[in-house]
């Protein structure tokens, strides 16, 4: 999808995400959608367990708030290109974990 079809698009409807790596998730789920019926089933499950418990959408909302892109960071360190503020913002990411696997249970 180019950038310019997003918005009233199908992906524009449902990306309620606040991280890149939700946003890349979300995007892929959309593109190449599952087609084994156990995992579409295990899928839905998980979706439906958050849309239904409202503190535990808020709580992990706000425990996502201000992640940095893991995936993003990850790459410049394998590279041996991060610098301090990557570093930095790799420790404020990897902090806030502990807080959302509590959430998710």
């Amino acid at each position: 999808m180019r950038e310019g079809d997003y918005q009233g698009s199908l992906l524009w409807v449902l990306d309620a995400t606040v991280t890149p790596m939700g946003r890349r998730l979300i995007r892929k789920w959309v593109e190449q959608p599952l087609i084994n019926q156990a995992e579409i089933c295990k899928r839905h499950a998980a979706v439906e367990a958050l849309a239904t418990d409202n503190q535990a959408r808020g709580d992990l909302r706000m425990a996502l708030d201000g992640v940095y892109d893991l995936e993003r960071l990850a790459g410049r360190i394998a590279a041996a290109s991060a610098n301090a503020r990557d570093l930095n913002a790799l420790q404020l990411t990897l902090s806030r974990l502990p807080s959302v696997i509590s959430i998710l249970g």
